[in-house]
């Protein structure tokens, strides 16, 4: 049996690393970052790196133990003798306050351990054309390592399972650390995972629930295993030249392939079972007694979340919503767009009184003709629906073609659907003049659990549990130019990059997109983007504890005070 509603609520309770715990790791990286940009003589940048990466990373056994992080920190090549890397940063974080109690030297990395929270592991590595290499100190020479190769061949065969692949390894590296009854080091078994998914899976029953593909991802490694009477030499998928270290012992190995032969067994025996009863005892001897069936109910899983209209915000009162009634056909019109950011003209000083988009008769039907899955309200002045994107990227500095279903055959094509809202009457924050803007279908919340990512990393800023509103980006509050290109303009580039940051992951978003806008808290501004507007806005003086006039939803003090602190 399936039992899809129940691994939902298996991993989020017990297996998934908590929302909250990933959001200060994120702050983590984002200050330790800024502060090697400042300080540390030729740094160029961070890259995630491991599970964080990956999206494989998972709750510590017991609640308050620490989890472990890996961030590249890619330095201009500056000698080929690996040990000053690792000092030289050393020496940089030493003289911070903030950080000097809390660093160990190793060989491959500075740690920095925050206690009862986590430990980042901060990995000097040298770029030198398209390679890279890291810098351990009991070495003569630097190593080559992958770059980013892992995480872009993960990533790809995580698409070809619609997410499953990455459920399933935080699934099995839950089972290595709570029976406690055999080692694999977590690339090991990431790449044994990754591997067991073929290209032909896309589509097909193997992959197409967590059962299954927890099933099907055991059974293949359990027939790979089965091939090899000693450690095999596991080559790294991202770069064929170099091999993992296994780091095994032959007895840990020969543990670990009997411990698979006998739990894709169960779970050969669990997915198969049709009796409920029977296949809930089975997956319960794979993951423990954690594994629940949830009560008449319906319990209290996420797949109810997101899907509540009374999670909605409230649409000026209106209780109802009656669709406009008109039904055109659809007209596919290709537009080329820049996407989003885009940032131009002063922000406002004071606050704009409530807003009332009011559409005229000729936009209403430009909506339904250009949009007809999305139905306005006249009523309540929203329109809710269906989000359908047939776009493709065309590349930086050219845009983004919306609507444009001809274009099947480019690599940046993608077709997609979102139910959104959009509420035409309004109060504009200072910095936030759009309507606001809700993904409504739940699709924000499981992006993140697959992504292992938190809302600030989606663009997303929530006042409320289950509500999830677009962070559209800044902009002049003069900038209103109609519906259609709010829509196409504005709201369209934001799905695009959220749809490709779902299927590729964020990472892949962020490299192969136009640049993100930054974020402080729930809202930051990328730097040196708006000092002008910041410093008017410094200003105001607003209290700390009142909200944000930003339109975040978040206290002054928790927002945009850092920023305007630092001006």
């Amino acid at each position: 049996m399936k039992h899809n509603e129940e691994f939902a609520d298996f991993l989020r309770d017990h297996v998934n690393l908590n929302q909250s715990r990933i959001a200060q790791l994120e702050e983590h990286i984002s200050a330790v970052t800024t502060y090697m940009k400042n300080n540390h003589d030729g740094f160029r940048k961070t890259d995630k790196q491991g599970s964080h990466a990956l999206g494989t990373i998972i709750k510590p056994v017991k609640e308050d133990d620490e989890y472990d992080a890996d961030l590249l920190a890619i330095m201009d090549k500056d000698g080929d003798k690996p040990a000053p890397y690792v000092d030289n940063l050393f020496k940089t974080l030493q003289a911070s306050d903030r950080y000097k109690d809390k660093l160990t030297k190793k060989n491959r990395c500075v740690t920095i351990s925050y206690a009862n929270d986590c430990h980042l592991d901060v990995v000097p590595c040298v770029q030198e054309g398209d390679k890279f290499y890291v810098c351990p100190r009991n070495q003569d020479e630097l190593e080559e390592t992958d770059g980013t190769g892992f995480r872009d061949w993960f990533n790809d065969q995580n698409r070809i399972t619609k997410g499953n692949l990455k459920r399933t390894v935080r699934l099995l590296k839950f089972l290595r650390d709570h029976k406690d009854n055999f080692e694999v080091p977590s690339v090991i078994l990431t790449a044994l995972a990754g591997k067991a998914i073929q290209a032909q899976d896309e589509g097909s029953e193997k992959v197409s629930t967590m059962a299954d593909t927890v099933a099907t991802v055991l059974t293949r490694i359990d027939n790979y295993l089965k091939k090899h009477d000693k450690i095999p030499t596991i080559k790294n998928p991202g770069n064929t030249s170099l091999t993992l270290n296994t780091q095994w012992t032959d007895s840990d190995y020969q543990n670990f392939r009997d411990r698979i032969r006998d739990y894709a067994k169960t779970a050969r025996q669990a997915k198969d079972e049709e009796d409920k009863e029977k296949s809930f005892a089975a997956w319960q001897r794979l993951f423990g007694d954690g594994f629940k069936p949830r009560n008449d109910s319906g319990g209290g899983g996420q797949n109810n979340r997101g899907n509540d209209p009374s999670r909605r915000p409230p649409s000026n009162g209106s209780p109802v919503r009656k669709p406009f009634d008109s039904k055109p056909a659809a007209v596919a019109v290709p537009t080329l767009v820049q996407p989003r950011p885009q940032y131009g003209g002063a922000i406002a000083e004071t606050k704009p009184e409530t807003v009332s988009r009011v559409l005229s008769p000729l936009e209403i039907e430009d909506l339904a003709s250009r949009h007809p899955t999305l139905a306005f309200d006249l009523g309540a002045n929203v329109i809710t629906g269906k989000l359908r994107l047939q776009a493709s990227y065309l590349g930086k500095g050219t845009g983004l073609l919306v609507n444009a279903p001809h274009r099947k055959d480019d690599g940046m094509y993608l077709e997609d659907e979102f139910d959104i809202e959009i509420q035409l009457t309004y109060e504009p924050g200072y910095l936030m003049p759009w309507p606001p803007v809700y993904e409504t279908g739940g699709r924000a919340q499981q992006i993140m659990q697959e992504q292992q990512v938190t809302k600030e990393d989606l663009h997303f800023f929530t006042t409320e549990p289950g509500v999830n509103q677009c962070c559209l980006g800044l902009q002049n509050v003069d900038a209103w130019k109609g519906i259609i290109p709010f829509i196409d303009e504005i709201v369209a580039p934001f799905f695009y990059r959220l749809s490709y940051a779902s299927r590729f992951g964020v990472d892949r978003a962020e490299s192969e997109l136009w640049s993100a806008y930054g974020h402080w808290g729930g809202f930051r501004i990328a730097e040196y983007q708006y000092i002008t507007e910041l410093r008017r806005y410094k200003k105001l003086k607003r209290g700390n504890n009142k909200p944000c006039p930003c339109g975040s939803g978040r206290k002054y003090r928790d927002c945009h005070k850092p920023e305007c602190d630092a001006l």
